[in-house]
């Protein structure tokens, strides 16, 4: 059985000592700064050299498009985006890469590109995102290679025509679930970090990002 974020409701505790949302911590300390656990898409129609300084204030985890540099703004910070064969022509050209790197493609399922994150896992000191999957078992697979973050769901997102065209889907909620217990498992039997999920699509409103976390 399968589910989506519609599926979930969270039961209150019985009795709660909390007494305003306000209370509640939403934030994590990096960078000098409180971030919140959201991430841009590396898209150009959400962030851009214009609004990139605002979600870098407002605590969001960026990821730049492809292609955009803004000076060097951020530039340990922030994820650069890059195509496959972006990629594999630097690593040919033997190109230094940021500190952040994010090989941004629909179909995170390719052997092309779980070869090219190996190779980069072992040749360079890289924190790397690839993605994006709908299958627990490729997460599985990149733990074991080392890669530092994954994008998880494709046909999620509003716009996208995916699911429509070509029948490829996984219902997020459970596509989160079972990565996660994939992650924690790999942890446990291999005593290094499993590979952190970013659930990529499907987000209607606030609730639904409070149950995947």
């Amino acid at each position: 059985m399968k589910f989506d974020w519609n599926d979930i409701t969270i039961v209150p505790a019985e009795l709660s000592d909390i007494d305003s949302r306000k209370e509640i911590e939403t934030t994590y300390y990096q960078h000098g700064i409180d971030m919140l656990p959201l991430f841009t898409a590396p898209m150009d129609t959400v962030i851009g050299a214009d609004n990139v300084d605002q979600f870098y204030k407002h605590g969001l985890n960026i990821c730049l498009p492809r292609g955009a540099n803004y000076n060097g703004l951020y530039k340990d910070d922030v994820f650069h985006s890059f195509g496959l064969d972006e990629i594999i022509q630097m690593l040919n050209d033997g190109a230094d890469l940021p500190k952040k790197v994010l090989i941004d493609i629909a179909n995170g399922h390719m052997k092309k590109l779980y070869d090219v994150a190996k190779r980069i896992k072992e040749e360079k000191e890289v924190e790397l995102m690839v993605g994006n999957i709908a299958n627990p078992e490729t997460y599985r697979k990149y733990c074991e290679i080392g890669v530092d973050w994954i994008r998880v769901g494709i046909g999620g997102g509003s716009a996208c025509t995916t699911s429509a065209n070509v029948a490829i889907h996984y219902p997020m909620a459970s596509l989160v679930n079972e990565c996660y217990k994939i992650g924690m498992d790999f942890e446990s039997m291999n005593q290094r970090p499993r590979c952190r999920i970013i659930a990529d699509g499907g987000f209607r409103n606030f609730s639904d990002i409070i149950k995947a976390i």
